[in-house]
């Protein structure tokens, strides 16, 4: 009789579909203020991932205070480590200047 062996190995893996998840918590979209404020943002995901977040095109970081006025876009991507990637972003106003009010052709002590 021959004397056949029989060996089996056993391989754990896991099979990852799930991207990162992006969480934008200040400012909220379509936001339009007269303060200054704080970018609160966060990533969660089961495995390691890098987060890439910009304001206007311009790296930026959760927790960092925008005072200066103007239109904003923060941008978000988040991609694991095999390659599930996610995207959010906000826009937003800074709008500190008060409005002027201009009268003209106005006739003293005229009342209309």
């Amino acid at each position: 009789s021959a004397n056949n062996r029989v060996e089996t190995e056993s391989i754990n893996f896991e099979v990852d579909t799930i991207a990162p998840i992006i969480s934008i918590n200040n400012p909220s979209n379509g936001l339009n203020t007269n303060q200054s404020l704080e970018l609160e943002f966060n990533v969660t995901d089961d495995h390691q991932f890098q987060t890439i977040s910009v304001l206007n095109g311009v790296p930026v970081n959760s927790g960092e205070v925008i005072t200066n006025e103007g239109s904003y876009e923060l941008t978000i991507t988040a991609t694991d480590e095999v390659d599930n990637q996610s995207q959010s972003s906000t826009q937003f106003i800074i709008d500190k200047t008060n409005p002027t009010i201009t009268l003209t052709n106005l006739v003293n002590n005229r009342h209309h």
